[in-house]
């Protein structure tokens, strides 16, 4: 299908902004610039020993994969930061609009979860929770976080946004929804949920071709893949949850979440999946996607759809009629 074919971007001659060197996060050295006037973040690819040969150097393919995990969120209709996939110094990279404007600022959980409260204080004294650590977010603590953090609570929307947000990346095996990886902006009057941000950790960008070539000849190499995927949090704040375990979790939240996305991941795989293949192989003879990449990322995103998100779906439905019985 045509409108989903991917423009890939000249970024080489936009200027420098003054907000560079302002933002944080560890994905890959970043550009802060200026496109008609606004001001934009260039993401390179991370330069790592053992991956996959692009060119003359190693790269991870994470501008990539936070261009398509922002994209599927966009195509689930979710509010998510504007992304445009394109070539500045020689690399594909990623440009992601700054959604905050001169008088926001945004507040990472991070951020927040620091902000005293006895109430806080209290529920995780009884939850167990720890405080987590960079491979993973404690789940346990977000729950009380959500409930009682005064800079939080009453957020709009704020809970529904955590768990769906929560399910989609269980559908787009993004496991780096880590504590700096979502938040709320916040101006001198006013307080709103962020975009949905970060999604530099979608599908499988440090794994190289050849592996994804495997997997796609060999069905129990891509269901040990995807049954080996976790996600970015843990309830025993020693190990990351696999999605397998976390779509199971006794949360009514969670189970609300699923109920509501199902239909409409159902309703749109076709769009995601032309979207994927409407990514070209390269541009300026630098690679962006190979056709293993696409059709080993569109395979495990239906397996774990079809195996993992639908069957908790049903069971789901199961638990809310038996609740009305």
């Amino acid at each position: 299908m045509e409108k989903f074919n991917t423009k890939i971007y000249d970024l080489s001659d936009y200027p420098i902004s003054e907000r560079n060197g302002t933002y944080g996060g560890n994905s890959g050295d970043k550009e802060s610039i200026l496109i008609n006037g606004s001001h934009w973040i260039i993401k390179y690819p991370t330069t790592t020993d053992g991956m996959e040969r692009i060119g003359s150097l190693f790269y991870t393919a994470s501008p990539l994969s936070e261009y398509i995990g922002s994209q599927i969120f966009s195509l689930l209709s979710y509010d998510v930061h504007e992304t445009r996939l394109g070539y500045r110094n020689g690399k594909i990279v990623v440009a992601c609009k700054d959604f905050c404007n001169d008088d926001e600022r945004l507040i990472e959980y991070r951020q927040l979860r620091n902000t005293y409260s006895d109430d806080v204080k209290k529920a995780l004294s009884h939850s167990g929770s720890s405080t987590g650590n960079k491979h993973f977010s404690d789940l346990n603590e977000i729950m009380v976080h959500l409930k009682y953090n005064p800079m939080m609570k009453n957020v709009v929307g704020i809970k529904e946004r955590f768990w769906e947000t929560a399910v989609i990346d269980t559908l787009i095996n993004n496991n780096d929804r880590n504590n700096g990886n979502w938040g709320i902006i916040k101006s001198k009057s006013s307080v709103r949920l962020a975009p949905i941000y970060d999604n530099a950790g979608s599908f499988s960008p440090k794994v190289p071709d050849s592996k994804l070539e495997n997997r796609l000849k060999n069905k129990q190499s891509l269901a040990d893949a995807v049954n080996g995927n976790v996600t970015a949090y843990s309830i025993d704040g020693e190990h990351n949850l696999f999605i397998r375990d976390f779509l199971k979790l006794n949360i009514k939240e969670l189970h609300d979440a699923i109920v509501k996305l199902t239909p409409i991941i159902e309703s749109k795989l076709e769009d995601i999946q032309a979207f994927i293949n409407g990514i070209p192989e390269g541009c300026e003879g630098i690679g962006i996607m190979s056709e293993i990449r696409k059709k080993e990322y569109i395979a495990e995103m239906m397996y774990r759809y079809e195996m993992l998100i639908l069957p908790q779906y049903e069971e789901c439905k199961k638990m809310y009629q038996e609740s009305f019985e």
